[in-house]
């Protein structure tokens, strides 16, 4: 509401201005020709003190024409102190990838056990302005119906831009659903951020491998009362 009134208020200054140095602009010039008529008329004592007023307006109206430029200058210098602030839960990015299970050389051909996969998983800085700081972060797996811890790990930062990538971990199934939770400190706020994802809807002809699918909206959390990656697996259970 006081954005709008300041913004009126200027605006009805500046339509204010214009006015008045349009109507100085035209009565000037006319104090200014009907002094001339009066000094060869009625006197030059009076002659003087009309023209004196017609160039006195003159010069208010010069002077009122330089304040817009005034204006717009400290609306430039307003504006370039604002700073954009994005909501800090998007910072933060992470990937899940299950990797293909290789075949040994053999001379004979044998099914391959897509168990016998690996999974990578990536925690990033989108790299706005700032490091990452406190990082915690894990990988959950959803087995037989519970979600149990496949990896964690703690960081004291991450540069912007930069990330972390933890490969080699045990593949626990051949289709389902994983968990990554990642909480954080950024501009000094605590942000907690879970994503889940699945590879139910992948190719069965690669071993369901690849990048996982999102499988859901993340859970995002700002300074809330509880750490959302300390109560996991609860956390995220119900929305598994």
């Amino acid at each position: 509401m006081s954005l709008f009134r300041n913004g009126f208020g200027q605006f009805m200054k500046r339509k204010g201005m214009d006015f008045a140095i349009a109507w100085l602009v035209i009565i000037g010039p006319i104090l200014i020709g009907l002094a001339g008529g009066i000094w060869y008329g009625s006197g030059r004592t009076p002659a003087l003190w009309v023209g004196f007023a017609g160039i006195v307006m003159l010069m208010i109206a010069g002077a009122l024409q330089l304040w817009p430029s005034k204006w717009k200058s400290q609306e430039s210098v307003q504006q370039s102190n604002i700073i954009f602030t994005p909501d800090p839960t998007t910072a933060v990015f992470t990937r899940v990838h299950v990797v293909e299970a290789v075949a040994p050389p053999s001379i004979f051909e044998q099914p391959i056990d897509p168990r016998l996969g690996t999974v990578v998983y990536e925690v990033g800085n989108l790299g706005w302005d700032d490091d990452m700081r406190t990082l915690h972060f894990s990988l959950w797996a959803l087995v037989s119906g519970q979600l149990v811890i496949v990896h964690q790990r703690q960081a004291d930062f991450l540069a912007k831009g930069e990330s972390i990538v933890i490969d080699n971990l045990p593949r626990p199934f051949v289709t389902g659903r994983m968990v990554v939770c990642v909480s954080y400190e950024f501009k000094g706020r605590k942000v907690n951020v879970v994503d889940f994802y699945t590879n139910e809807n992948m190719s069965s002809s690669r071993g369901y491998a690849g990048q996982m699918n999102k499988l859901r909206e993340s859970l995002k959390q700002v300074d809330g009362p509880n750490d959302l990656c300390r109560s996991m697996p609860g956390t995220a259970t119900p929305f598994i």
